[in-house]
């Protein structure tokens, strides 16, 4: 448990600072503060015993704004869906200025790296508060009017097929938060997705 760490003062209290909610004392959740370096990193969830649920894991890039350190560029989430099911997602815009974001939902592109229980048609649809911001199925049809491919290139991530039933979105966001939801419609097949957001002017 996040209690029991020696550090678990500073994590309380820097969990405030940014906003995020705070965790119960007496509760099994888990939390680190942790200074890394530059280079790609991996959180796994599991349980301690046979439970099932449902866990929401937070990556927080905590630096002071205006700081020399380096910044969270991107942050994905794999996870399975079925239709009929929502799987959820959501980022924070810190500051007072828009940011340039790529939002990439990926089932049959997943292909590529040799795995076949994937989604067939992945569906992406972008909340503030109430209300239905951006939305994206299939990212490419042939053309790409919203620069995903160039996006993608600049920031690293690995390419899509254009004719893919993947989804994406490159749009300005506002400061504040925003929510993903990522669905399958009815009659497609459920699998894995890979849920990544690449904050793109960094």
């Amino acid at each position: 448990p996040w209690r029991d760490q020696s550090n678990a003062d500073l994590i309380a209290a820097t969990s405030e600072r940014v906003g995020a909610f705070p965790l119960d004392p007496t509760g099994d959740d888990a939390a680190m503060y942790l200074t890394l370096a530059p280079g790609a990193y991996t959180a796994v969830a599991s349980g301690l015993d046979s439970g099932l649920g449902q866990r929401l894991v937070e990556v927080y890039d905590v630096a002071e704004q205006g700081s020399d350190q380096s910044a969270l560029i991107n942050s994905s989430n794999r996870g399975c869906i079925e239709p009929g099911e929502t799987m959820v997602g959501g980022f924070v815009v810190r500051g007072d200025r828009e940011r340039l974001v790529m939002v990439r939902v990926v089932g049959p592109g997943l292909a590529a790296f040799g795995l076949s229980d994937i989604a067939s048609d992945p569906r992406l649809v972008l909340w503030r508060d109430d209300e239905i911001v951006a939305e994206n199925d299939d990212w490419g049809d042939g053309v790409d009017p919203l620069g995903v491919a160039d996006a993608a290139a600049a920031a690293g991530a690995f390419e899509l097929d254009m004719d893919s039933m993947d989804a994406a979105l490159v749009f300005q966001a506002t400061p504040g938060s925003c929510t993903i939801h990522v669905t399958l419609p009815e009659g497609s097949i459920g699998g894995e997705v890979l849920l990544e957001i690449y904050y793109l002017d960094r």
